[in-house]
């Protein structure tokens, strides 16, 4: 508080401020009560506002940047005067007024800088004119977005030239950085490695592990003819499923009971009955081309299946989106995506869909539809399958021509996590919050990593695999969390193991070598091993 008090000299001399704002400073006094901060024993609203917890009255506050810049009004054309203050640990938006013949701060926001982004300049549709001393001028936006406890709020701050604001941003950029590097030790060790589930003499490209008549099983897939291998909790030795195959896919898919696989371009699923029996026998999905991938998941309650395929020419690709039937015997009858009698819930197709682009991935969330490929992350408007709409994410407006513009286009799309309001998009090097219309709400979260190849979400973090660590990042703010170093790793299979009290997260991580930060201690450079990692929440 006292270097706040200390402003009052500078401000008095040039920003024309009366010497009783030093006296003014000098009463003001934070309090959680009610959301509003008491000057001069005057209440003052601060729209409400979180105050309790800035922590402004540590003596280790310091003072990064001020100044007065200009905030535009709904209801008029006019701006608001305001005084802004950069404190290492939050930004407090303030305008100074006459009350009863008394000066007054009303704090309009007051954010912490772990809680706030700088918006991309795409997020301001207005042209703001202010007056200058040599007639109308365009002003420089800052807009900003906010956590709260309850919401996500912004605010757009107006400077007099565009050096000012590429200042403000400096400023607050570095003094964000500092402040998440300070407090990075708050959760370390979320990982806790578990059981050994298997040593390989080839690279998995995928595991599962299921749940038959009280008996644990894991399933480990190989591409390159390592075929596809199964073993029970019980026993040491893993058994052949599908010999010579190159396994680049395997799903337990719980309510059907059922494994779906793609070997090559071909998917093929088994009943998990048969899996743990002698008499093995797997069944071909009639998908109508090769298989690019493909991914299982509940969207709007319903449980689908996303089936990537590639068509005999060109770079383009087709999707066809499959969901459940419900159950029942359909004994005697054809089913539209087994082509087999059997009784169960089976999965029809709802939906088919051209994509002029060559595709890597796709995310099903609870509300949303994500493509990667080629063009970046396409969103599905799946409100009816039968007209699909296909929106690029992030939407840029105007001319595009920012730096996050060409990094969203140039960099690899790998997965996208829903959180709250916003989604994060992540590509191979950096992150980006966007809101459900794709507008950018905050400025790119880059990787300790240029090259991640694999992005999990295990709520409230995103988990980024590269090929020489595995770290995790709380996906709110895009804040470091925890790392494992490791050469040549990769996910296998994530899930949830069942707890007495709640459901843990789980991740199968395949290991190469022997040097590693959690104990791998392999026998040699050639066999791999799996073991099961549980993340701490």
């Amino acid at each position: 508080m006292n270097k706040l008090v200390e402003l009052c000299d500078m401000w008095t001399s040039s920003a024309g401020l009366g010497t009783e704002l030093r006296g003014l400073l000098a009463q003001l006094q934070w309090r959680g009560e009610e959301d509003q901060v008491r000057v001069s024993n005057f209440p003052v609203h601060a729209c409400h506002l979180q105050i309790q917890g800035l922590g402004l009255e540590s003596p280790e506050r310091r003072v990064i940047h001020n100044g007065r810049l200009l905030m535009p009004q709904h209801d008029s054309e006019a701006f608001l005067d305001l005084i802004v203050v950069l404190m290492d640990n939050c930004l407090i938006v303030a305008h100074p007024r006459m009350r009863w013949g008394l000066s007054t701060l009303q704090v309009l926001h007051a954010m912490l800088l772990e809680n706030m982004n700088i918006l991309d300049l795409d997020a301001v549709d207005d042209l703001y004119l202010l007056d200058a001393s040599h007639g109308e001028t365009i002003a420089a936006p800052l807009p900003i977005s906010y956590e709260t406890s309850s919401s996500t709020r912004s605010v757009t701050l107006l400077c007099f030239t565009t050096l000012e604001a590429l200042e403000w941003r400096r400023h607050i950029t570095v003094a964000k950085v500092a402040r998440e590097s300070a407090m990075d030790a708050f959760a370390k060790n979320i990982f806790e490695r578990g059981e050994l589930i298997n040593t390989v003499s080839f690279i998995p490209s995928c595991s599962a592990e299921f749940q038959f008549e009280g008996t644990k099983y894991f399933v480990i897939g190989g591409q390159n003819g390592a075929g596809l291998w199964i073993r029970a909790e019980n026993q040491r030795g893993l058994r052949q499923l599908l010999a010579g195959a190159s396994i680049r896919q395997c799903v337990i898919v719980p309510s059907l009971d059922l494994m779906l696989v793609l070997n090559g371009k071909s998917l093929i699923y088994y009943k998990l009955e048969d899996l743990v029996s002698t008499k093995i026998t797997s069944r071909q999905i009639d998908t109508r081309g090769s298989v690019i991938f493909f991914r299982t998941g509940t969207h709007r309650q319903s449980l689908l299946l996303v089936v990537a395929v590639a068509p005999s020419q060109g770079s383009s690709s087709i999707v066809r989106i499959y969901e459940t039937g419900g159950s029942g015997s359909v004994k005697g009858k054809r089913s539209s995506f087994f082509s087999i009698r059997e009784t169960w819930s089976t999965f029809r197709q709802t939906a088919e869909i051209a994509v002029p682009h060559r595709l890597f991935d796709c995310a099903i969330l609870d509300d949303a539809l994500f493509l990667m490929g080629s063009d970046g992350f396409l969103s599905l408007n799946s409100d009816s399958w039968s007209s699909v709409l296909m929106t690029t994410y992030p939407v840029f407006k105007g001319l595009a021509s920012s730096q996050t513009y060409h990094r969203c286009k140039t960099s690899k799309p790998i997965n996208v996590f829903h959180h709250g309001d916003t989604f994060l998009l992540c590509y191979s090097d950096f992150g980006i919050h966007v809101n459900k219309q794709g507008q950018i709400q905050g400025q790119c979260i880059d990787w300790s990593s240029e090259k991640v190849t694999q992005a999990l979400f295990s709520p409230p973090y995103a988990l980024l695999l590269s090929n020489e660590m595995l770290e995790a990042r709380l996906i709110q703010t895009g804040r470091f969390v925890d790392r494992v170093d490791h050469e040549n790793i990769r996910v296998t299979m994530e899930g949830t193991r069942q707890g007495k009290k709640k459901d843990s997260p789980i991740i199968h991580l395949a290991a190469v070598d022997r040097q590693s930060s959690r104990g791998f201690d392999l026998p040699s450079i050639e066999p791999c091993s799996i073991h099961q990692w549980k993340i701490v929440t």
